[in-house]
């Protein structure tokens, strides 16, 4: 399934809060909290997939531990009723203090045959637009390089923070996945001269549980 452009219902935003937390911080208290309440977003009505993601400072190359969930919302409503609605995010307020929460507006997200129950790896690819790069041209190679995505994903899903003109592609996967495949290599044709020029910035994080209630039959609807 390839969402793109105007057909992107199921995508209405990506966002993602990361965490910074000390350099002895005690990871289970991470997986606990996983473990206890991971399950609340699994029947949200207008979230389409939330990660729930780590890194580990020294694992995988990890420099720093975090707690970074990250979310593909299907609605900008659903969205702002978890953050400041009622919907949860209070919970990560009391703990950790309000983070600063990453929004990008969606390009392209493609669903691929991995079952949510095997996903434990996110991978994330960001990159900064120089000024005299055209949005438009990489949104174009960003739609490219979903289509040219591996079936065996999970999701993989792209999308530009206008804010500050930051590319991003991201895939929650199975780890020992293949690197990502490039769409440029892959027949992408004139894309490739739209890619992003600027080396990309790439983190890998372990999934510990991933909600993914969209359509799913159970899912609870917003309050009006």
């Amino acid at each position: 399934m390839l969402i793109s452009g105007a057909g992107t219902e199921r995508v209405a935003l990506l966002a993602q809060y990361p965490i910074g937390l000390p350099a002895d911080y005690d990871m289970d208290i991470i997986r606990r909290r996983v473990c206890d309440r991971g399950a609340a977003l699994d029947h949200r009505d207008g979230l389409t997939v939330k990660a729930y993601a780590v890194t580990e400072r020294g694992v995988d190359g990890a420099a720093i531990n975090s707690y970074a969930p990250f979310y593909l919302w299907g609605s900008t409503r659903a969205a702002a009723h978890f953050h400041y609605g009622g919907g949860g995010f209070a919970g990560i307020v009391s703990d950790f203090g309000r983070p600063s929460v990453r929004t990008w507006l969606p390009v392209a997200a493609r669903r691929g045959g991995l079952p949510a129950a095997r996903v434990d790896t996110l991978e994330l690819r960001e990159w900064l637009l120089a000024p005299d790069v055209d949005p438009a041209g990489v949104a174009e190679w960003m739609r490219a390089e979903v289509r040219s995505g591996d079936d065996e994903m999970h999701w993989t899903a792209t999308g530009i923070d206008v804010t500050a003109w930051r590319a991003v592609l991201i895939r929650t996967t199975a780890r020992g996945a293949d690197a990502w495949p490039s769409g440029a290599s892959a027949g992408a044709g004139d894309a490739a001269l739209a890619a992003p020029a600027s080396e990309a910035d790439t983190t890998r994080y372990r999934v510990l549980h991933v909600s993914e209630p969209a359509g799913h039959p159970d899912a609870r609807p917003l309050p009006p």
